[in-house]
Formats: structure tokens, C-alpha cells, sequence
């Protein structure tokens, strides 16, 4: 039996014995994912910083719940790329880049000289981030697009809508 989608992820060891709950927090809140099927392809819908990102591809082929892997890294790039060219920051925004960075907020905030309670201040919303900071910030989430391979897709497949 599948859990309910609002119910945490049990986290198993091998042979399927549970060990815990995966804790809220590491579940990005900020981002609303919301999958919309047809027939041949998949459309989900994203709400990052109060800016709604569309992004249809196809279905796999093996899998008519899933998408190849490649168009998820496409996705991931075309939505780091828009966020790093948005000149009004979020704090939902900080979150998403520094997740999608592969950093977590300690390590994030030694690479910008500042605590990681401002860090946390900027990705709550509670304190605006400085544009020096925001600047380094997309400076960290590009070095990420470029450290990670290139997907290869159809752009015919495909289809990006911001707003």
C-alpha cells in the first residue's frame, strides 16, 4: 500500500525494515509540484519565489507514470538559469538554488562569508538578501550547471513556460 502523499517517507535498511521518518524540513516546501498526465507526456507545474514554472516532456517509455532522466536534468537547468536571471530574489528562491547546489546551509554559508543563520534568515524571507549576496549565490548555482553534464533532448519534445 502506497503512503498518502501527505504522510512522511519512512526511510528502510535493507530487507525493508524502517528506521525513521525523514524530517519535514528536508523537504522543500517552497516548491509546489504538481504533475498534470496526457496520453504521451507530462506537464508539471512548479511555484518557486511566487513565479510559476510550466515544463512538458514526454513520457518514458518504460515507465507511464515517469520521464527519462535527461529531461529532468533539462528541467533542472532551464529553472536554475531563469532563477539566477531573476533580478527580484526570493528566499524560496535562495532555498531551491542552494538545495539544488548540493549544499547544505553551513557549508552555503562558509562559501558566502556570512552565518548560516542569515542564510536561513534569507531562504525563510524573514531578512531580503543583499545583492552582493544574491549575485554570489547565482555565481554558486551556475558553477553547478556547469560542472554537471549536458542532457541531450529533442526541444521538440519539449516545452518551458515561465509565468
Amino acid at each position: 500500500m502506497r503512503p498518502s502523499p501527505s504522510e512522511p517517507q519512512r526511510r528502510t535498511q535493507k530487507g525493508g525494515r524502517a528506521i525513521g521518518r525523514r524530517p519535514e524540513a528536508t523537504r522543500p516546501a517552497a516548491v509546489a509540484l504538481v504533475p498534470f498526465m496526457a496520453a504521451e507526456t507530462m506537464t508539471l507545474v512548479l511555484t518557486i519565489g511566487g513565479t510559476r514554472f510550466t515544463v512538458t516532456m514526454p513520457r518514458a517509455d518504460t515507465d507511464a507514470n515517469g520521464v527519462e532522466l535527461r529531461y529532468l536534468i533539462a528541467m533542472e537547468r532551464w529553472l536554475i538559469e531563469r532563477l539566477c536571471a531573476n533580478d527580484r530574489p526570493s528566499g524560496e528562491a535562495v532555498k531551491f538554488l542552494r538545495q539544488r547546489s548540493g549544499l547544505k546551509e553551513p557549508n552555503f554559508a562558509q562559501r558566502l562569508g556570512v552565518t548560516p543563520e542569515e542564510v536561513s534568515a534569507w531562504e525563510t524571507g524573514t531578512v531580503d538578501i543583499p545583492a552582493a549576496a544574491w549575485r554570489a549565490v547565482t555565481a554558486i548555482a551556475r558553477e553547478r550547471l556547469r560542472t554537471r553534464a549536458e542532457a541531450r533532448v529533442d526541444p521538440s519534445k519539449v516545452r518551458f513556460v515561465e509565468g
